[in-house]
């Protein structure tokens, strides 16, 4: 089944404000945020709210650009990866304000394709946890890349920036990438996250699922974990730890 948002009245002339046309689209579609298999050049940019359960991407191909956006999930407020059978490439996220949301900014990769050549840039974060079981620990920028179970291979993030991004969370920042599937030419630059603690669940430990083997991985926090990377820069990270969190927090960084 499609919901084509012209057909709930979108222009997409880059003028006309379509918020209200794709926000009918999406409450009639239960399955997909946005399918552009395909696609090339996809924007989404301007003013207004678009209420999803979540944003997913299959099979994409091409450049796509999102700008000035007000994101807010129980979910990830913006996340690439999961389920995916094509490459993400060209990829510019930036100007955006994420609030209200279980995870952030997330790179989830678990199947085919690979994610490579992104720049984000300009957001602010806002997460807490909203369940015990959902999947997420609250991270504000999560980039993990490991096979989703025996006999799935995952493809490969490489050649990523991220710079001038403001975080609060009740976690930091995390990275991984499993062996073999190390992640390349990562570049943060200018980010500052505050860990403070919102909701009534415990932060003890890292969400690694879905994923091959164990998935919850307890542990003490750090305001940037990374783990499994080639080729790592990070240049003006600045890290605040607030009272409410000291007893979960392990340090600063912890790189691997």
């Amino acid at each position: 089944m499609e919901y084509n948002v012209l057909s709930y009245g979108a222009v997409g002339d880059g003028a006309v404000l379509d918020t209200k046309a794709i926000q009918q689209a999406i409450d009639r579609c239960v399955h997909y945020f946005i399918y552009a298999k395909g696609g090339e050049n996809i924007r989404i940019t301007g003013f207004g709210t678009i209420d999803g359960s979540e944003e997913r991407y299959y099979g994409v191909q091409g450049r796509y650009h999102i700008s000035g956006c007000s994101l807010v999930s129980t979910s990830s407020a913006i996340k690439i990866g999961t389920e995916s059978e094509d490459d993400f490439e060209h990829v510019i996220i930036e100007n955006c304000h994420i609030s209200r949301s279980n995870r952030g900014l997330s790179f989830q990769l678990r199947d085919k394709g690979s994610i490579r050549d992104v720049w984000i840039s300009n957001l602010n974060i806002e997460t807490r946890r909203f369940s015990k079981e959902w999947w997420g620990r609250a991270e504000p920028i999560y980039i993990t890349v490991c096979d989703r179970k025996e006999g799935v291979r995952a493809g490969r993030i490489e050649h990523v920036r991220l710079q001038n991004i403001s975080c609060h969370s009740e976690s930091g920042i995390f990275i991984y990438g499993s062996e073999g599937h190390e992640i390349k030419d990562l570049e943060l630059r200018d980010i500052h996250v505050v860990m403070e603690k919102q909701s009534k669940w415990p932060c003890d430990s890292y969400d690694l699922r879905p994923c091959e083997g164990e998935g919850i991985r307890p542990s003490e926090l750090y305001g940037l974990y990374a783990e499994g990377t080639q080729n790592l820069k990070l240049s003006g990270i600045t890290i605040e730890c607030r009272e409410s969190m000291r007893e979960y927090v392990g340090g600063e960084r912890k790189i691997l």
